[in-house]
């Protein structure tokens, strides 16, 4: 199998001493806002949520990667790779729910900060085309919930529209 990639994957290289202190600043601003009930941020730097992500072994396993954040917002990429082919030679659809999932779980965080415990209750997936490249899933919250929050992600291979998601998660209490 060849390798078929439409999405270049982002490098955080050589990002400075700076930026890694501003970032681990508002971190800390986060921190110290969520615990006296005021809000530091109202997104996240795309460096923090991609450290997050990184921590999650099962996302490096898939080899997903962010590529945008805004607020409220996030596009996760996942490269086409012969171990995520089912019969037929298209992407298993575990795969578009991968980066559906991910893709919302970070939209939520730049909303409410850094949260681990922000986990998918519900979620409903509609196929429209087996992929056979990179898919790529845009995520945004349509409605944050204090308990519960609802959003949807569309997924795109080659700038084609494949597969549609509504996701619900629980929101931890604080």
């Amino acid at each position: 199998v060849t390798e078929r990639h439409a999405f270049p994957k982002p490098s955080y290289d050589g990002l400075g001493k700076a930026f890694k202190t501003a970032c681990y600043f508002l971190d800390l601003c986060w921190s110290f806002g969520k615990t006296w009930g005021w809000i530091a941020l109202s997104v996240v730097p795309i460096g923090l949520l991609q450290r997050e992500i990184e921590k999650a072994p099962f996302i490096r396993w898939w080899g997903a990667t962010l590529l945008e954040v805004g607020d409220g917002s996030a596009s996760v990429a996942l490269p086409f790779r012969e171990e995520l082919i089912r019969p037929g030679g298209v992407l298993h659809g575990s795969s578009y729910e991968l980066v559906a999932d991910v893709a919302m779980w970070v939209a939520i965080m730049t909303k409410v900060g850094i949260e681990p415990m922000a986990v998918t209750i519900e979620m409903k997936t509609s196929f429209f085309k087996g992929a056979t490249t990179d898919i790529l899933a845009k995520a945004n919250i349509l409605k944050l919930g204090k308990r519960v929050t609802f959003g949807e992600a569309e997924i795109f291979s080659n700038g084609e529209l494949m597969a549609h998601s509504t996701l619900s998660y629980a929101m931890p209490r604080h």
